[in-house]
């Protein structure tokens, strides 16, 4: 499995003042959590969808649809990847994480 994440603009900059990047996580959706929290809700499982958006995952108005996630892999480096400030458009950095599962 190959996870990638490109973090640009004003994201590189707050990471260069937390001191770099110490960790990443990929997240997988916890489907069972997720279901639960609908049904006992009172939606329908189709709920989990903002219908008439195609196919939207988020509601930022009604947080109660929002699957839930849990943390599937986590990486942390022994010393933080410093990260040079650059100038202009455009720039980013591209991090690709490899996971081999046995």
């Amino acid at each position: 499995m190959r996870f990638t994440v490109d973090v640009s603009g004003d994201d590189l900059m707050y990471l260069e003042a937390q001191g770099g990047i110490g960790g990443i996580g990929l997240h997988t959706f916890n489907t069972l959590e997720s279901y639960k929290k609908l049904l006992d809700g009172g939606y329908a499982l189709s709920a989990i969808y903002e219908a008439g958006t195609g196919e939207k995952l988020y509601n930022f108005e009604d947080v109660a649809r929002n699957p839930v996630f849990k943390l599937f892999a986590k990486k942390v480096f022994r010393t933080p990847l410093p990260i040079r400030l650059l100038t202009g458009s455009g720039n980013f950095i591209r991090i690709q994480w490899d996971i081999r599962l046995f």
